[in-house]
Order: structure tokens, then C-alpha cells, then sequence
């Protein structure tokens, strides 16, 4: 994986190919069917696409100014926006599992 700008970041999204910043601040990696665009840490991932699911999703919290810029380098429109808690749970599970388990948890 090539190292890259921030600003770089925005075609390697669109390309949704894996790609990690020159000062290792901003990468993006497949992992489990989705692609995920991190700032700083794996606890954080700004942008996810699910294949499976064929859908974009935005993580709407923010952190710092270095974190939202990084969101401006790498944007990407999106159909879906959640918190980085949810985020992560999607992350973890996938689109479509944390469907299910959120559904089920409100149903019981």
C-alpha cells in the first residue's frame, strides 16, 4: 500500500482502494466484505462501505479539527449517517448483522 496526501485520499475512496497517509493518520482497508476509511485509530472509522449491502455510511460525530479535516480529504456522499458508536458496531458485524441485531433488540 502506497503512502499518499490527505488530499490524495478522495480518489483512492472513490476507487474505494486501500491507501494509508504519509504521517499514517488516515488509511482505508477491506475488512470483512466492507470498505473502511479510519482517522487515527480503528475506533474510529469515518466512512464505511458495505458491499454486501452496497451502501455508503457517515460517521457524524466529531473529534477534533485534524479528524473533521480528514473527513473533508477522504468525502464521500453517503445514504446513511450514524454516531461512531453505531459506527463501530457496523464495523464489527457488518450492515446487514447489525440490522438484525438492532431490529431484535427492539422487538424484545
Amino acid at each position: 500500500m502506497g503512502r499518499i496526501c490527505n488530499v490524495g485520499a478522495k480518489a483512492y475512496v472513490a476507487r474505494k482502494e486501500p491507501f494509508m497517509t504519509n504521517n499514517k493518520t488516515m488509511w482505508a482497508e477491506w475488512i470483512r466484505g466492507q470498505y473502511v476509511v479510519f482517522s487515527y485509530r480503528y475506533s474510529w472509522p469515518m466512512y464505511i462501505y458495505d458491499k454486501a449491502a452496497n451502501i455508503w455510511i457517515m460517521n457524524t460525530s466529531r473529534f477534533s479539527r485534524t479528524t473533521s479535516r480528514h473527513a473533508s480529504c477522504a468525502y464521500v456522499n453517503c445514504e446513511l449517517w450514524f454516531d461512531c458508536d453505531t459506527m463501530n458496531k457496523i464495523y464489527q458485524y457488518g450492515y446487514s448483522e447489525f440490522l438484525k441485531r438492532h431490529l431484535n433488540q427492539k422487538v424484545t
